[in-house]
């Protein structure tokens, strides 16, 4: 999987209690202790990016309440600050992420407008760079706040599981399909090997994203259409096709391919096809099964 982000140094003006602007921390001359912890942390450091485009976005969907929101910028800054210690940064991960959101509900169509410009095609097993990694987050946090059923912060604090901005960062799909649009498959959660995503598609020339509904095997192996459902597994996109890998282990040999089309808002099932045995021999026709559904 692509690394986690490094450090990224802003030549920008810092964000400070007595004057507000949308800009990031400028961490080659980080004014406080808070300041100086939050450029030393990777994800962090992405985060306070992030939070300056979404004030930005915010400020510009209302010009009339630019004050008010200024003023509401700075109590946050002041209680971020305080829930500093030397020793956790963990409540400053989550006080960015939960203001991020914030923002970007208040930005509405303006901040989907800048993710849909800023959307571009990256795998998450290929290395991206720190600026396409945070492009590919700034993208998630708009998608999975502007749409139904976001899901819960994560916490990072508990084991080794990643904070949201690493898993939008790191695992974020997103890939051109033959009608020009560009799918792109939010990381809900991730296993050791792949991930259960919230497929979205954009749209540049109508300016409009959507929540793909997912067809699922019901009773009777029947597909049936749920809007909410995750893929779980390996994605690979070719033209309008959908390949998710849920792999039984992570040599893959043995596990399932479900085949989907893009078409409109629906991910429509075509074929499933398992090898139940892991026996770490090749796929071929004899040790696996095909459902064909259309």
């Amino acid at each position: 999987m692509r690394r986690l982000l490094a450090v990224l140094a802003v030549s920008a003006a810092f964000l400070s209690p007595a004057a507000v602007s949308a800009q990031a921390i400028d961490c080659a001359r980080p004014a406080s202790k808070v300041e100086k912890a939050i450029c030393d942390d990777g994800a962090l450091a992405g985060l306070d990016r992030l939070v300056a485009r979404g004030l930005r976005f915010a400020l510009e969907a209302d010009p009339a309440g630019a004050e008010a929101l200024r003023a509401d910028h700075r109590r946050w800054i002041a209680a971020r600050d305080a829930a500093y210690t030397q020793t956790n940064v963990l409540p400053l991960i989550r006080a960015h992420e939960l203001r991020l959101r914030e923002l970007l509900a208040k930005a509405g169509r303006r901040g989907l407008a800048a993710a849909i410009a800023a959307a571009s095609p990256i795998d998450p097993l290929r290395e991206a760079g720190t600026a396409a990694e945070e492009n590919a987050a700034f993208v998630a946090f708009v998608l999975t706040t502007m749409f139904p059923q976001p899901p819960a912060p994560k916490r990072p604090d508990e084991g080794d599981v990643l904070s949201t901005y690493e898993l939008y960062s790191g695992f974020t799909l997103m890939a051109p399909l033959s009608d020009g649009r560009l799918f792109v498959a939010v990381p809900d959660e991730c296993g050791a090997y792949q991930c259960a995503a919230m497929p979205f598609v954009l749209d540049r020339k109508a300016g409009a994203a959507a929540r793909l509904a997912v067809e699922m095997p019901d009773k009777g192996d029947v597909p049936r259409k749920v809007p909410t459902a995750l893929t779980t597994g390996t994605l690979t996109v070719s033209k309008d096709m959908v390949d998710v890998f849920d792999q039984g282990r992570g040599a893959g040999d043995c596990g399932t391919h479900m085949l989907y089309r893009v078409q409109a808002d629906t991910m429509t099932l075509l074929k499933r096809i398992e090898k139940p045995e892991c026996d770490g021999k090749e796929w071929t026709e004899r040790n696996s099964r095909t459902k064909v559904y259309k």
